[in-house]
């Protein structure tokens, strides 16, 4: 999730189709995460501050689908835990 917090955060604009793709593969593998650094959650918390930023939800018609996506990663981790 560090790694994909820089991509998102510090990536360029071509980034942005791949955002949803990146998130269902998190979001794919978070049911089976066991441990999680502190790190690794303030990452994940920051994406969340980000993708619901009126800023970044008016950007695009489907920019929402960003949110449910990180939405249900939370979900997931704290469900199979």
């Amino acid at each position: 999730s560090i790694t994909l917090h820089k991509m998102i955060v510090n990536g360029s604009y071509r980034l942005v189709p791949l955002y949803s793709c990146f998130l269902t593969v998190v979001c794919n593998i978070s049911p089976y995460w066991r441990s999680m650094s502190l790190v690794s959650s303030v990452k994940l918390v920051n994406l969340f501050e980000l993708f619901s930023s009126p800023k970044f939800l008016y950007s695009g018609e489907k920019a929402y689908k960003h949110l449910a996506l990180l939405l249900e990663i939370f979900n997931n981790i704290i469900q199979y835990q």
